[in-house]
């Protein structure tokens, strides 16, 4: 089982956003698939409410939730010994806490979505520098996982600023111990997420492939071909077959 943990120490950087589409795509490509919640928002266990009441959920994807750091780590550990599920995407709170650390040596995959912003550029590098740092406090730092910030919410035409910023990310070395003057460069996924209007339909409605689905069957014509939907779907798959290759490159 490939362990993907979101994390951002700051709120609305489209987290779960990107959780919601992760799960999508696994629903998707039919990977057997779920999540845990840690965030006291609930923000997916809700979503997989309103997705259940809108038919476009799948019994297929297994929801998990909890706001406990130690119980957050048996879980994950727990599921992998069951070897039920192939992919598990986890969700946390926007601040630092114990719950980071227990996830991180338990994740397959650090993902800190940011979105192109001088201020979301600065907690992805205090992000990226509390991953660093915890090479000094476990046994065996080659064990850790793989951290990669993920550039979300971008327009289909980035800004002059936007454009600055991710150029900025790029070309200098920003991540260390916080202390001393870098020493690395801040890792990317290799492909920005749109800003999207089915990323928020996605929000309020469920599933991606579902909701396609769903489309699909209505009388309408014009609910026949839901291309928007079906972008935001590429999209999320070419997204998540990148973090696979991360991952599971790290595992050797």
């Amino acid at each position: 089982m490939l362990v993907i943990t979101l994390i951002n120490q700051k709120g609305g950087a489209g987290k779960s956003t990107i959780a919601r589409g992760l799960l999508s795509a696994a629903s998707a490509a039919g990977i057997s698939c779920g999540f845990l919640d840690t965030d006291k928002t609930e923000n997916l266990v809700q979503w997989a409410g309103r997705a259940t009441v809108a038919g476009n959920w799948s019994d297929k994807v297994e929801a998990f939730k909890t706001l406990n750091p130690q119980e957050a780590r048996e879980m994950v550990l727990d599921l992998e010994d069951e070897g039920d599920l192939d992919l598990f995407i986890v969700d946390t709170p926007g601040d630092a806490n114990e719950l980071h650390d227990q996830l991180a040596t338990v994740s397959d995959l650090i993902l800190c979505p940011i979105q192109p912003s001088t201020s979301d550029l600065s907690t992805a590098v205090g992000t990226a520098n509390w991953m660093y740092r915890m090479r000094t406090r476990v046994e065996d730092p080659t064990a850790l996982p793989p951290f990669r910030a993920a550039i979300n919410r971008v327009g289909s035409k980035p800004t002059k600023t936007e454009s600055g910023v991710m150029l900025h990310a790029r070309a200098n070395k920003l991540v260390g111990d916080g202390k001393s003057p870098p020493v690395e460069k801040l890792k990317f996924v290799p492909r920005y997420v749109q800003q999207r209007d089915a990323y928020r339909r996605m929000d309020e409605e469920g599933l991606l492939d579902r909701m396609i689905q769903t489309e699909k069957t209505r009388k309408e014509r014009y609910f026949k071909n839901p291309k928007h939907l079906q972008d935001a779907l590429d999209e999320m798959t070419e997204f998540l077959d990148l973090c696979l290759e991360i991952a599971e490159a790290n595992n050797g």
